[in-house]
């Protein structure tokens, strides 16, 4: 009786290591990819909420704006929902600029914050941030969507046409493995200061209709990226959260969605247009 209880004890003790062992082992795998704490961190993050307030400011101390107007003194291209659903326009043209006499065309709204988060990288990380893939034309994003016929969007439906998506990644590490790197992790959560957001984040390919992307950013400037970061939504869920012809406050910014007949706003008196752009 007393050997079948020391054989039973030492089994258990056996078991117990074993368990330990393998726990352990896994917690070094785990601990020692950077992408993996990356993504459970991320999972943990709380998304924020209402980030947005609607204004509330007496009318004495507003006036009427003509939404003409401002368009003249500050529109871009930054704020263009382009999707399945939303295709650019046959009329589209994008505004391009070269970046930094490389021969690398993207939107001009894109150039001076990519350069600027280019910078901070190499700076942080010691890495290089290089493009895959910037502003294509048609005939480019055809090629691209017959070979791709799951992935890749159809003519009309990629913000590569409009050049305000940038596909990057560090030498040795691209696609997927771009947030194996130490730079991968740094855009990811410090992209939205440049204005960047990952376009198709983790666990909303039912909302974006793509699956997750951690290399593809959307340049959707100020308040926009760090509001979209902040409360872990994708572009599509920001823009349904804008309530039409409503002005929102955050922060030292005024933010409002206005229709196409919207002819003039009513805006307070100490607000000047930062930027301006058509929504598709």
């Amino acid at each position: 009786m007393r050997k079948s209880k020391k054989i039973a004890i030492s089994f258990g003790v056996l078991l117990l290591l074993l368990i330990s062992f393998f726990s352990f082992s896994t917690l070094i795998i785990v601990a020692g990819r950077q992408d993996f704490r990356y993504r459970i961190t991320e999972k943990l993050r709380k998304a924020e909420s209402n980030l947005l307030k609607k204004l509330d400011t007496e009318p004495s101390e507003m006036e009427i704006r003509s939404i003409a107007e401002l368009l003249t003194k500050c529109e871009n291209q930054s704020g263009m929902l382009i999707n399945r659903s939303h295709p650019l326009p046959a009329s589209f043209s994008a505004e391009l600029s070269e970046y930094r006499s490389s021969g690398v065309m993207m939107n001009q709204c894109v150039t001076e914050a990519f350069g600027l988060l280019s910078d901070a990288v190499l700076k942080e990380c010691g890495q290089k941030l290089y493009i895959s893939s910037a502003y294509r034309t048609a005939e480019e994003q055809t090629m691209i969507s017959q070979k791709d016929t799951e992935v890749a969007a159809s003519v009309g439906e990629s913000e590569h046409q409009a050049g305000l998506a940038l596909d990057v990644y560090v030498r040795g590490y691209a696609g997927r493995a771009f947030l194996k790197s130490e730079a991968g992790i740094y855009v990811a959560q410090n992209a939205w200061k440049y204005g960047f957001i990952i376009r198709y984040p983790e666990g909303k390919t039912d909302v974006t209709g793509i699956p997750y992307e951690p290399w593809h950013l959307r340049y959707v400037g100020q308040p926009h990226a760090e509001i979209i970061y902040r409360s872990k939504m994708t572009l599509e869920e920001y823009f349904d959260m804008l309530a039409e012809d409503t002005p929102y406050a955050f922060e030292s910014y005024l933010i409002m969605r206005c229709t196409e007949n919207t002819k003039y706003a009513l805006l307070p008196n100490e607000y000047e247009p930062v930027c301006i752009s058509h929504d598709n």
